[in-house]
C-alpha cells in the first residue's frame, strides 16, 4: 500500500493519487449494495473491506539530510500545481528555474502556476523565457496563446497561434484554440473550419466537438449541431471537466432538437395556410 520512493516525488504521488481513487470506488460499490438491500443502516463498508500496511519501525537519524535536486524540484512542482496546491507549486518551480535556468518546462509550468494565483506581469515572462530556450516548444506557445485569450488580446492570441501552425501544422491544440477565438468573435463558420481540421487530427477532443457543436449550432445547422452533441455524449467519462461538458451538450442537444421541431411545425402550418388560401381559386394549380 505504501509504494517505494521518495513520497513527494511526482511518481508516487501518482500512485498514490490512484491508490485512493481505487478504494474509494471500492467502498463507494459496497456501500452501494448495502443501501440495495436495505442495510446500510445496519453495516459498514469497513465491515467487509479494510486495508493494512505492514512495515517495521525505523529509527529517525537527525542528522541524515536528502539534497534537493533540480529534478525533484520540478517534479514535485508539477504535482502541486495538479493538486491545484499552486502557491507551493510557484515557490518550488521558482526554486528549480534559479538552479536551472535552461529548463523549459519548469519555465512553462511556473507560468501556469503564476497565472493560477494572479501573477500575470511574471506570467508573460515565464512563458517567454521558455520560448528562448526552445522556439519550437509547442506547449509554451500555446499556454501564451491561452495566457493571450484570457487577457482579451485576440491579437496576440493569433499571432501565437499562427506560429504554432507554422511549426507544426498538426498541432490538434492550436487549431482549438484559434477555433475558440472565432468563436468569441462571432466568426462561427471559420470557428468551425478549424475545429474541423483540429478533429480530423484528435477526433476525441470533447473541447472541440462541443465547440464545433455551438458553432453549428449559433448558424442554424441544428443536424450537425446534433451530430457533435451525440458524438460529445458518447466519449468515455474520465475526469469532471468531461462530465461538465457532456451535461451541457445533453442540454444544448435538446434545445437544438426543439427549435428544430419548431422551424419545421411553423413550415408546415404555413404550408397549409398557402394551400388554404389558394384553394379559393380553382383555375389555379399549387
Amino acid at each position: 500500500m505504501w509504494p517505494e520512493g521518495d513520497p513527494t516525488g511526482a511518481a508516487t504521488q501518482r500512485i498514490l493519487f490512484w491508490q485512493h481513487k481505487t478504494m474509494e470506488m471500492m467502498y463507494k460499490t459496497i456501500y452501494n449494495t448495502l443501501v440495495e438491500v436495505g442495510l446500510e443502516a445496519v453495516f459498514s463498508p469497513q465491515d467487509y473491506l479494510n486495508f493494512f500496511c505492514l512495515g517495521n519501525r525505523e529509527a529517525v537519524d537527525m542528522h541524515e539530510t536528502h539534497p534537493i535536486t533540480t529534478n525533484i524540484l520540478h517534479e514535485r512542482g508539477i504535482v502541486n500545481f495538479k493538486f491545484k496546491e499552486f502557491n507551493s507549486a510557484v515557490e518550488d518551480l521558482s526554486a528549480c528555474v534559479q538552479l536551472d535556468r535552461d529548463n523549459k518546462s519548469a519555465y512553462t509550468y511556473l507560468g501556469l502556476a503564476l497565472s493560477s494565483i494572479g501573477e500575470y506581469k511574471k506570467v508573460e515572462e515565464a512563458y517567454l523565457k521558455s520560448l528562448q530556450l526552445d522556439r519550437s516548444f509547442l506547449e509554451a506557445w500555446g499556454h501564451l496563446a491561452q495566457f493571450y485569450q484570457d487577457l482579451s488580446n485576440p491579437t496576440k492570441a493569433f499571432e501565437c497561434l499562427t506560429e504554432v501552425l507554422q511549426i507544426d501544422g498538426r498541432f490538434a491544440r492550436a487549431y482549438h484554440l484559434r477555433g475558440l477565438l472565432f468563436h468569441a468573435m462571432g466568426e462561427h463558420r471559420k470557428a468551425i473550419k478549424d475545429l474541423t481540421m483540429g478533429l480530423n487530427i484528435d477526433g476525441a477532443n470533447i473541447e472541440s466537438l462541443y465547440l464545433r457543436a455551438a458553432c453549428y449550432h449559433a448558424v442554424g445547422q441544428y443536424k450537425e449541431a446534433v451530430k457533435d452533441y451525440d458524438a460529445a455524449l458518447d466519449l468515455e467519462l474520465d475526469s469532471m471537466d468531461k462530465f461538465v461538458l457532456q451535461c451541457l451538450a445533453f442540454y444544448q442537444k435538446e434545445i437544438a432538437l426543439y427549435t428544430t421541431s419548431q422551424i419545421c411545425s411553423c413550415h408546415f402550418i404555413g404550408y397549409n395556410r398557402v394551400s388554404s388560401y389558394w384553394s379559393q381559386f380553382p383555375s389555379f394549380k399549387f
